[in-house]
């Protein structure tokens, strides 16, 4: 992963969540659990209903996703309803190889 793009793609999803670039960085790259309440569940969450899957890919990688991203945990949250059956498609599909 490349820490500009994951900077330049956690920057604008971070205005409500009262964390810094490095300390999302931190939860993102799994060297902490949790920064001022947040988890990188709740990142992930933001980053799948503001991106599109491709921009994701790219930057966070294909192993990455399918390994911490698309847990039922994290999909489970995403609204509308629409995403959720989405990429409650997507991980079918993905997880099944």
């Amino acid at each position: 992963m490349d820490r500009g793009e994951l900077s330049a793609l956690l920057e604008p999803v971070l205005w409500d969540a009262g964390l810094g670039i490095d300390d999302a960085i931190a939860l993102i790259e799994r060297t902490e659990k949790e920064k001022r309440g947040v988890t990188a569940e709740d990142l992930y969450r933001k980053l799948l209903m503001s991106y599109n899957w491709y921009r994701l890919v790219e930057v966070l990688g294909m192993e990455y996703l399918q390994r911490h991203v698309l847990r039922e945990s994290v999909i489970e949250r995403l609204f509308p309803e629409s995403m959720k059956k989405r990429y409650l498609y997507v991980r079918t599909i993905l997880l099944s190889e």
